[in-house]
């Protein structure tokens, strides 16, 4: 299996695919090929300070990166970002000149599979919906 066509599996799947393991860090593996996983929360900056992640009722946030894996061997990187007091797990926005942030629409479909593989814990059900509410474009 070559790079793209791993990435393209990964991309494609949905949150019943995987296997979660409640472990630290958290892993999921994916059922079709148990040579797949993720690991994610693995911590890169505690705190992580930018005025999205301050617009959640807790302001704490830290971020992430997310481990895509191909027989235990790290092939790909993540950067996301535990918003809320860790709630919920969003791709790191990029900075827009204007003084905003945005994701980029490609980036969604892998942005929800590790919004549910983290496991949302409040009222957010999807990345989206924790993005928009943090005033992030999505674009």
């Amino acid at each position: 299996m070559d790079l793209a066509a791993f990435l393209a599996t990964v991309e494609n799947s949905v949150f019943t695919d995987w296997h979660k393991m409640n472990v630290t860090p958290v892993v999921a593996v994916y059922k079709p090929d148990i040579d797949i996983s993720l690991a994610f929360a693995c911590n890169v900056t505690d705190p992580f300070t930018e005025p999205w992640t301050q617009r959640f009722p807790d302001s704490h946030a830290s971020s992430v990166q997310v481990w895509l894996r191909y027989k235990g061997q790290v092939v790909s990187t993540l950067n996301c970002v535990l918003v809320d007091g860790a709630r919920y797990l969003v791709p790191l926005p990029e900075i827009v000149n204007a003084g905003g942030y945005r994701v980029p629409t490609a980036k969604m479909p892998m942005a929800e599979l590790l919004f549910q593989l983290y496991g949302p814990a409040g009222v957010h059900t999807t990345a989206a919906d924790a993005l928009q509410h943090a005033q992030v474009a999505i674009v």
